[in-house]
């Protein structure tokens, strides 16, 4: 049995604008992976991404950032805002990693991603 755990992509750049589609084609394209990998028989039985919120690294410190969630640590009461990326792994944990059927476009096959 495999379980992926903390997996996902950090920005040594203030994402100010909360803007992160890197960070969206990076899941979709460990997911579509990921999905193949079960197709061709791999026990995977879990995944989650690597950081909710973004969060001291002990190499780094505050200054990459790791988060679905953006967090402003200059301010004192540290109000978090969700980024792009939050609706995109919000739709790969509601389907399980599987598109919705409706979104399969011209009979491609459910393994592949969709969600754009």
């Amino acid at each position: 049995m495999i379980y992926v755990t903390e997996n996902g992509v950090s920005e040594k750049i203030t994402c100010t604008e909360l803007c992160d589609d890197w960070r969206i084609q990076y899941y979709k394209d460990y997911t579509n992976e990921m999905l193949k990998a079960i197709k061709d028989g791999v026990n995977v039985r879990g995944y989650t991404a690597w950081s909710l919120l973004d969060k001291f690294e002990w190499d780094e410190g505050y200054s990459e950032r790791f988060g679905l969630y953006y967090v402003d640590f200059r301010n004192k009461n540290k109000p978090r805002y969700p980024k792009a990326s939050v609706q995109y792994y919000k739709r790969i944990i509601s389907s399980n990693g599987f598109p919705n059927q409706r979104e399969v476009k011209n009979g491609e096959e459910a393994t592949e991603m969709l969600f754009q």
